[in-house]
Order: structure tokens, then C-alpha cells, then sequence
């Protein structure tokens, strides 16, 4: 497995698409960011858990606080959260490498893509 580097998600995730020798879609789709051009990079910045899954997603963890989940919330709860981390890792990459490109990724939040 890759060494992690301190501060940001660079070489650690596009070394390999493995961990400990099994495949990780989410390493494969975080390192396929790299072959994207600009326009695309931005619509992978602009990327983000749908709102009713937002929604969806708050409702379950109020609830796990309230009372508990169901085997089958729980496993809903899972899988959201498994999307909410995959699009927060592919907007990070995105506007990191937007940023190695010389976009102004500061600008791009103020202007609405956040």
C-alpha cells in the first residue's frame, strides 16, 4: 500500500488502485482525475451528494441519536455516507490538481462552486 503523505491527497491515492492487493473503485476513480481537462475537473469540483441524499443522510443520523436504526437504516446510513465520502474526496483531488493548474480555486468557491 502507498505511503500517506501529510497535507494532501497527491501521491498517496495515485501510486495504486489497491489495498493490500484487493481494488479499490474509490482509489481508481480519485486517480482517474488526472486525465481529466480543466472543464471536466471543474465539474468534478462542482460534484456533490445529492440533496435529497443530504437530506436522507441527516435524518438517519438524527435518528441513530434519537432511538437507533434498523439493520437495514443502518446499511442505508453505510452506503450514504460511502457516497458522501467518495464526493468529498473526488471535489478535494479536483480542486487540488484545478490548484496545481493554476486556477484560482479561492475564487472559484466565492463564485458559487462550492
Amino acid at each position: 500500500m502507498s505511503q500517506i503523505h501529510s497535507g494532501h491527497l497527491g501521491p498517496c491515492l495515485l501510486d495504486s488502485t489497491q489495498i493490500l492487493g484487493k481494488p479499490c473503485p474509490l482509489l481508481a476513480a480519485v486517480a482517474a482525475l488526472d486525465l481529466l481537462d480543466e472543464t471536466e475537473l471543474r465539474r468534478a469540483f462542482d460534484s456533490r451528494l445529492s440533496a435529497e441524499a443530504a437530506a436522507e443522510l441527516e435524518s438517519l443520523h438524527f435518528k441513530v441519536r434519537r432511538e437507533g436504526l434498523t439493520p437495514s437504516e443502518d446499511q442505508r446510513r453505510r452506503d450514504l455516507m460511502r457516497q458522501y465520502e467518495r464526493a468529498m474526496l473526488v471535489r478535494a483531488r479536483a480542486g487540488a490538481l484545478l490548484h496545481q493548474r493554476g486556477c484560482n480555486v479561492t475564487a472559484m468557491l466565492r463564485a458559487g462552486h462550492s
